[in-house]
């Protein structure tokens, strides 16, 4: 479990004291450097999950990413084309193997408009009767006036019944051949038409993000996208969406690779429009498809998998900084908890038949959440970091600063911070059990800290 308490000058030590295993590191930071805006964490969840809505707020969620209503390619009869025809197909296979899906659809955004947390849209998987019989899976001819015919259809019933979303993702990962195939040309008038169509029905409140790619640059797809995509296109996007399983194939387990999967992204991102904002609508660690086979993966059947461990969490966390660091407005943790119909070990809480309850890598994910400073500026050091094993996030907001680190290293590592401000430690959380004792360690104007292996801490400051 995570243990917290205050470090403060009193239980302070000197530097020749201090435990320096690891190499040390100094971090430079001036509000002169401040970027773009964080508005907050988010996670994946299941619109009946209604059972785990107080975990939202223990969390302290601003966005929540969900399937709308039931897999439509599950059902036995794909929608029709016709638009009278598919408002009542809609209307008659919403509650499809749950007759309680639309009541608790309501409840669970009933919360998130007493909450404030943002929701966004998604199918998943889109009818495989509009899928052509090729590798990829690729959208028949025409499939995207039915998707989006598709999706009035379904947002017009949820209005019905008062639910208003955010944001809708048109199609999940439509670079790939797993849910649907579409190639980036027609994804990009796709995009251009919803917009259209929305607006003409009266849904110009649903905000379309996208194009929701796999990843930040495997194999250079997504600059590839970003770089074709017209200007139609990208103004009819309210944020731009990506998700970051470029580690699915990866033999690099180091922080690195995962700064570095962003580096093309940004210079593309940067040419076309760097003020748009980046909802990071789905990410998580996947760390063994690849050269890494001490656990079994959360994709995996198997009863303790990887995402069951202290290591876990300890990454996810760092993910997620390196991620906010990187531009990320939004990130969506995938996800809140595991389905009992479903096996794999992603979600932070397990399913019901494994006990229901919360991974390690809820404390990580509830740990930054709550640190983090919503609505707050993302302040750079003056040199990137660039470490194997720390990450490390300065956010500030309206003369308050909280300084968030992780160290997922097998040793103690020293960060000096040096800042404009004198900081007041606010709290240092450690992700191990054993009694270990914390540092800090104040020398001038710089602040050192020494974190524990395997660690999470965070500094407040005004």
């Amino acid at each position: 479990m995570f243990l917290g308490w205050g470090c403060s000058p009193e239980n302070a030590v000197s530097e020749t004291e201090a435990r320096k295993q690891g190499p040390s590191l100094t971090l430079d930071y001036s509000p002169a450097r401040s970027g773009h805006i964080f508005r907050g964490m988010g996670v994946a969840l299941y619109g009946q999950e209604t059972q785990h809505l107080s975990r939202l707020h223990d969390l302290e969620v601003r966005y929540v990413r969900l399937e709308a209503g039931p897999s439509w390619a599950s059902l036995p009869h794909s929608p029709p084309a016709q638009p009278g025809q598919l408002a009542r197909y809609v209307r008659n296979n919403f509650n499809y193997n749950d007759p309680d899906r639309l009541l608790r659809f309501q409840e669970s955004f009933a919360y998130f408009q007493e909450h404030n947390i943002k929701s966004v849209l998604v199918f998943y998987q889109q009818p495989y009767l509009w899928l052509q019989n090729d590798y990829m899976n690729t959208f028949r001819p025409g499939a995207e006036v039915n998707l989006i015919r598709l999706w009035v259809a379904v947002l017009k019933y949820l209005q019905k019944h008062g639910i208003r979303p955010d944001y809708v993702e048109l199609a999940n990962e439509p670079e790939g051949n797993w849910n649907g195939h579409i190639p980036r040309h027609r994804y990009h008038e796709l995009v251009v038409q919803a917009r259209k169509q929305f607006d003409r029905v009266g849904l110009s409140h649903i905000q379309i993000l996208g194009p929701g790619l796999s990843t930040l640059n495997l194999e250079g797809r997504t600059p590839l996208w970003m770089d074709s995509m017209p200007v139609e296109t990208e103004q009819s996007l309210s944020a731009f969406s990506f998700h970051a399983w470029d580690d699915v194939l990866a033999e690099d387990r180091t922080l690195n690779f995962m700064r570095n999967a962003w580096d093309s992204l940004k210079q593309t991102l940067g040419r076309r429009n760097a003020q748009k904002e980046i909802i990071l609508t789905e990410y998580g660690w996947e760390l063994t498809r690849k050269g890494y086979n001490d656990y079994h993966s959360p994709r995996s059947r198997a009863l303790f998998s990887v995402s069951d461990t202290h290591q876990y969490g300890i990454r996810y966390a760092a993910n997620s900084l390196i991620h906010i660091n990187q531009g990320a407005s939004a990130i969506v943790a995938w996800r809140l908890s595991d389905l009992n119909a479903d096996y794999s070990s992603w979600g932070m809480v397990r399913s019901r038949d494994r006990g229901g309850t919360p991974r390690p890598f809820y404390h990580a994910f509830r740990f930054l959440s709550n640190q983090a400073l919503q609505g707050s500026r993302v302040v750079m050091p003056a040199s990137p970091l660039r470490d194997d094993t720390l990450e490390a996030l300065l956010l500030c907001r309206d003369g308050r600063c909280v300084w968030i680190a992780v160290n997922t290293g097998m040793d103690w590592r020293r960060v000096a911070i040096e800042v404009t401000t004198q900081p007041v430690l606010y709290s240092v959380i450690r992700f191990r059990e054993e009694g270990i004792r914390d540092f800090c360690v104040r020398k001038g104007s710089e602040l050192y800290i020494d974190l524990p292996p395997a660690s999470i801490g965070a500094l407040q400051w005004w």
